[in-house]
């Protein structure tokens, strides 16, 4: 982990003003022989004051021992935290080679290294040196890659949506993608399409649509989800299948292999590849 000079403040703004435009990446960090451990101390720093003899009338030899030593509660938790936190100031080095010195900061939690960019470029000139050296990382989507989602109603489920497109094409609107909605559980097609624009100014216009395709529609914000998401590879929270570089695991027994591609049957009990509890499966939405 390369600490940052405290009395910097040009450090703080900085990272400020990165972590409003470029999304983290977090490494997951293993213990080797080259690792660089912090250390701390494990006993509490005695002021000066109770190290020297205070000055008093009273003769030395009034004073007794300590008959039995007080020891810091809180001692465990620096061990362990001195176990896992460990850096690997190689890539730190590497990194600033790619992208330069003053293009990224990095913050060490537990078990994770947290890379966090200032530019587009540097990002993704980071994601292609972690993939080059098989690094486990998980990252986020650009907001310059995000695509601006809108809810069109009311037009009819068979209406095909190359057909949409080509509409919304015709008048000016660049779409990447228009998608049906299911219902969540009979997977009915809805009155509801989604429609992926790119993030450009036109798109915002949209909004104002109000006839499509001969048929009176309403474009809306979609709802925000509030569940967790989950990753679909790792089966980690927190990020999604597009953006993970761990190794894969299986929902359904928690071993490493695509859960697409897992050899074993439905005989068997399952296990969970986060908390390792049998029976049961890391998402209780996919087996049941």
């Amino acid at each position: 982990m390369v600490k940052n000079n405290p009395n910097s403040q040009s450090n703080v703004n900085n990272t400020q003003t990165s972590k409003k435009a470029i999304k983290p990446i977090a490494i997951k960090l293993t213990n080797t022989a080259d690792s660089w451990k912090t250390t701390q101390q494990n006993k509490r720093l005695l002021s000066s004051s109770s190290n020297s003899q205070p000055d008093s009338i009273i003769s030395p030899q009034t004073h007794k021992n300590k008959l039995f030593k007080t020891t810091n509660r809180y001692e465990i938790l620096a061990q362990n935290e001195n176990e896992n936190n460990s850096d690997n100031p190689g890539l730190c080095t590497k990194l600033i080679e790619l992208i330069g010195v003053d293009n990224f900061n990095c913050k060490s939690t537990i078990d994770r290294l947290k890379i966090q960019t200032k530019h587009p470029e540097s990002y993704r000139a980071t994601i292609q040196l972690l993939k080059e050296n098989k690094a486990e990382y998980h990252t986020y989507q650009l907001k310059e890659d995000k695509p601006l989602r809108v809810v069109i109603r009311n037009p009819h489920p068979s209406t095909k949506t190359e057909t949409i497109k080509e509409e919304l094409l015709f008048r000016d609107f660049d779409i990447r993608q228009v998608t049906n909605v299911l219902h969540k559980n009979s997977k009915i097609p809805l009155l509801l399409f989604f429609i992926d624009l790119e993030p450009v100014e036109k798109s915002k216009e949209i909004v104002l649509l109000q006839n499509l395709l001969h048929t009176k529609v309403k474009v809306e914000e979609p709802y925000k989800s509030k569940a967790i998401s989950q990753c679909t590879n790792c089966q980690d929270y927190d990020h999604t299948q597009n953006y993970c570089g761990y190794f894969p695991r299986c929902v359904r027994y928690g071993t490493n292999h695509p859960s697409a591609a897992c050899p074993n049957s439905r005989e068997h009990s399952p296990k969970c590849a986060l908390c390792a509890n049998i029976q049961r499966t890391a998402t209780t939405q996919v087996f049941k």
